[in-house]
Formats: C-alpha cells, sequence, structure tokens
C-alpha cells in the first residue's frame, strides 16, 4: 500500500496593531492580519508533495551540531525511510527560552545549500542562516510550490547541518521538512 501525504495548509501568519501613545493626534492601525497560504496535495509536481519529515523537541548541547541526511536516512512518522529528490517546504523552529539559536546549513561536506544564496564557493563559504532564540523562541519557513524546487542529490548535497549558535547553552528546536520522491 502506498503511503497518501495530504497538506490541508501549509501557511504562515501574523496579527498585529500599531499605535502611537501621543494624546493630541492618537493613531492606530487598527487590527492587521497577514497569512500566506500553500495548498499542497500528493503528489510530485507544482503545488505538490509526497513527503514529509517532522521531529519536535530536538536538543543540542552547547556547541553542538548535527547533519540531517535528505537521501535515505530520516523516517517518517510511518517509520518509512525518506529519499527527498527535492524540498518544497523547511521549517525550523527554536522552542528552548533561553537565548540560543541554531545555524541552518554550513555543512563542510555534500551539504544541501541550494536554497539559500552564497558569496563564494560552496567549500570555502559554507552557506546557512541563523535562527535566534529568545523568550519565545525562533522561526525559520521556506516554502516553494513550484514543479522545479529545491533539488537534492544522494551522496553529494543530501546533508541539512543544525548547529547550536551557542558555545554552553543548550537549545531544543523542532524541524519539518516537506517534499518530493520524484
Amino acid at each position: 500500500m502506498a503511503d497518501t501525504l495530504t497538506v490541508a495548509k501549509f501557511e504562515f501568519g501574523m496579527q498585529f496593531t500599531l499605535g502611537n501613545d501621543d494624546a493630541s493626534a492618537p493613531v492606530s492601525t487598527g487590527p492587521v492580519s497577514y497569512a500566506a497560504k500553500f495548498p499542497m496535495t500528493d503528489g510530485v509536481g507544482e503545488n505538490q508533495a509526497d513527503k514529509i519529515y517532522w521531529s519536535k523537541g530536538r536538543s543540542l548541547a552547547g556547541g553542538a551540531s548535527e547533519e540531517l541526511d535528505l537521501a535515505g536516512v530520516l523516517t517518517d512518522a510511518l517509520v518509512a525511510v525518506l529519499t527527498f529528490v527535492e524540498l518544497v517546504g523547511i521549517v525550523v523552529r527554536v522552542t528552548a527560552v533561553n537565548g540560543a539559536g541554531v545555524h541552518v546549513g554550513g555543512s563542510s561536506s555534500n551539504g544541501f545549500a541550494n536554497w539559500i544564496s552564497s558569496a563564494g564557493t560552496f567549500g570555502t563559504d559554507q552557506p546557512k542562516i541563523t535562527v535566534k532564540g529568545g523568550p519565545s523562541g525562533g522561526l525559520f519557513v521556506l516554502v516553494c510550490t513550484k514543479a522545479a524546487g529545491y533539488g537534492v542529490t544522494a551522496g553529494t548535497a543530501d546533508k541539512l547541518k543544525i548547529a547550536n549558535d551557542d558555545g554552553a547553552l543548550a537549545v531544543t528546536y523542532d524541524v519539518g521538512l516537506i517534499g518530493r520522491s520524484a
């Protein structure tokens, strides 16, 4: 029996009210809501995905790192081995409240980094982004709904490195990967 992935909604939203405290001319924007929604169905084309990896509460000691192998090592919630050919979504949420964050990317070997620009060559630059921690944590979201997602190449471009950005404090994070098998 084949697995079927149904992503009812992949969305990011925020709500806010902006105002000032000038008693002579109070101004308020009123409540503003913003939502970006990316519906996906099961498949390997545009607006589709058929593989998902989710891990909640991963922990890294101060200065530690790990590499998530996107081709043949991770398993999904049904304990099926995942081999991503493309990623169409990455979510990294720092959940610890101690101030530590994580670097996403930056693998020195076989790194999956075609989703981030590099000023130099991959081998010398090791491109990455930083998700800062804090009292409420931090969040990084990347979504691609195009027919051609971010390609994963087994053995040469399949390692997504997650590194603690603090040398002493531990960090806890969640990671979600949505992708395609072909």
